[in-house]
């Protein structure tokens, strides 16, 4: 049995947005330099623990990265899930996030949460879990 498949272009281009409701990177920071300065637009970052020796702004391979470790903390003051302040459902959107971990003893710990009315996500060192009202995984 054969099949014919037809074939036609798509004619779409990819670009990194430019109008990010929120965009934080280490570019700019310095490695071992105690800086808990870390906003964009009226969103701060609260950073709790941190001692600025064994973590915080450390130089890697792939440029700066803050380093989060020893009980050290941050909380980003922005929920997109937080219906009272964002429309989801008007405005979908798209969550990037570049992180790496190492060494891990728990896998059960919560790494990055963004939760609001049951609905957001979870990160885990070896999993991912998703609540929409539910929960998924």
């Amino acid at each position: 049995m054969y099949f014919t498949c037809r074939v036609s272009s798509l004619n779409a281009s990819l670009a990194e947005p430019t109008d990010y409701a929120l965009y934080l990177t280490a570019n700019g920071k310095t490695a071992g330099q105690p800086d808990a300065i870390w906003k964009n637009g009226d969103v701060s970052t609260v950073f709790s623990g941190f001692n600025w020796t064994g973590n915080g702004w450390v130089s890697t391979t792939e440029g700066t990265a803050l380093l989060i470790s020893n009980g050290a903390a941050i909380n980003i003051g922005y929920n997109p899930f937080d219906s009272s302040a964002y429309s989801t459902t008007t405005y979908p959107f798209t969550i990037s996030l570049t992180y790496k971990t190492e060494n891990g003893t728990n896998s059960d710990e919560i790494l990055i949460s963004s939760q609001a009315s049951n609905t957001g996500f979870n990160i885990f060192s070896n999993k991912v879990s998703f609540n929409v009202g539910g929960t998924l995984s």
